[in-house]
């Protein structure tokens, strides 16, 4: 990917579009992006409800919903606790209705009360369900012990919405309060022509008003280092393990040095140092990964792995050694090399279809990066070096510097610890019934 390939136009409300021409396939990917926080589990759990519900609406009687699906178009939406996510798939030639659509959606959205109170059901019924998985819990439980109330803690909060929420919140309303104000608009196709997608964009989306303020990110606090807290699912015979240290912006000269130090530490390939520890030597995982866990105002360093919960301090301990041993005993130049050509051979893959563009695209919008980044960052992993990779690890994988969770039966857990000897005892956070 090139930067020439992202065409870029702003409107006067605020509304920015990048169109990219991707393939030859006559299709066509689009995403709206639009800042609107979610501070609570509640909060959180209306924004996707109307995030649903905008999809649906009924508010612009020359391009229906149904007449869309007849012709294969494909809409979604979900919220984040920072923004809320337009999607859809279309061919070529319906590109410019799909675009309307969206517009009608953000500007004039209606939706019938029999359906919104039919969705509210559902997703009430869907937040409840969810908490009946560990691995959700576990996600929630992360983030709740790493930031509390804060707007970083709410990143799975529905999983904690209360699904017997009184009747009336069922009216919750259908357009919510979305503006153009820093909103993104992405539209990636084969053979597209900019000047055109453009045009389309300004005829549908000029109109837009809203007086929300745009991107609204209260500061993360820093993390606390010490030994994982214990999430109770009493009688979960699996642990899931949950653990992150402090990272580098998106925009600071050490991130591609830390993000192929990971790579190397993880990476997702068979013989890097995690998967021969854990899974290859041992037998106490069926995986283990590493990776730049990436949010509105923060980047952390994230090792994640499963096991049963007999298990759980000899993983906890593996990881320990693993994250150690980058410093102690570094990665051969061999390994250095192999993680590099693994880390360009994944973008180029997933840089394949127009979907994977656009999902990567706006992965980095979600994360408070700008798009345009993604151009630059395969030139940037080439010129790192190997001396690079090792000072940073060296710098930011000490155990010492990590939190987190393990998710799992408490009274078979006990107190896992990263290193040795915590000096605080472990606190559950929650125990849950399943």
């Amino acid at each position: 990917m090139r930067l020439s390939d992202l065409h870029e136009r702003s409107l006067a409300n605020g509304l920015r579009t990048i169109c990219m021409p991707h393939g030859d396939a006559p299709l066509a990917e689009v995403r709206l992006v639009v800042p609107e926080l979610s501070e609570t589990p509640r909060a959180l759990f209306e924004a996707q409800l109307r995030a649903h519900l905008v999809t649906l609406h009924e508010g612009d009687p020359s391009v229906s919903l149904p007449d869309l699906e007849q012709s294969a178009v494909i809409l979604g939406g979900s919220a984040s606790p920072w923004a809320t996510v337009l999607s859809g798939s279309c061919g070529a030639d319906d590109l410019p209705r799909l675009l309307r659509y969206l517009s009608g959606a953000v500007t004039y959205s209606v939706v019938s009360a029999e359906a919104t109170a039919r969705e509210y059901e559902t997703f009430a019924a869907q937040a409840c369900a969810s908490a009946a998985y560990p691995h959700v819990l576990a996600v929630d439980g992360l983030y709740q012990h790493l930031y509390g109330e804060h707007a970083a803690g709410n990143r799975a909060g529905t999983a904690r919405y209360e699904a017997t929420a009184p009747n009336e919140d069922s009216s919750v309303a259908s357009s919510g309060g979305l503006g153009p104000q820093e909103a993104l608009l992405l539209v990636v196709g084969g053979s597209l022509d900019p000047a055109e997608v453009f045009r389309h964009v300004e005829e549908h989306f000029g109109g837009w008003e809203g007086s929300t303020p745009g991107w609204v990110v209260p500061e993360v606090p820093a993390l606390r280092p010490g030994p994982p807290t214990v999430m109770d699912v009493p009688g979960s015979s699996r642990a899931h393990v949950r653990l992150r240290a402090e990272a580098v912006p998106h925009d600071h000269e050490l991130y591609a040095p830390l993000f192929l130090a990971l790579n190397t530490l993880s990476g997702g390939a068979v013989s890097t140092r995690l998967t021969r520890n854990l899974r290859n030597e041992n037998g106490y995982v069926y995986g283990a990964n590493a990776f730049i866990d990436s949010f509105p105002g923060a980047n952390l360093i994230a090792v994640e792995a499963e096991t049963s919960i007999t298990t759980a301090h000899e993983v906890l301990a593996g990881i320990a050694q693993e994250l150690r041993g980058m410093a102690d005993h570094p990665p051969s130049e061999e390994d250095f090399q192999a993680a590099r050509r693994f880390a360009a051979g994944c973008m180029r893959t997933r840089l394949t279809s127009q979907a994977e563009v656009a999902s990567a695209l706006i992965d980095l919008a979600l994360n408070g990066a700008d798009p345009m980044e993604l151009t630059e960052f395969g030139a940037l992993l080439s010129r790192v070096t190997y001396d690079e990779v090792v000072d940073v690890a060296r710098e930011y994988f000490a155990p010492e510097r990590f939190t987190g969770v393990v998710c799992g039966d408490a009274s078979l857990l006990g107190s896992p610890a990263l290193i040795p000897n915590p000096t605080p005892d472990n606190e559950l956070i929650e125990k849950v019934a399943l």
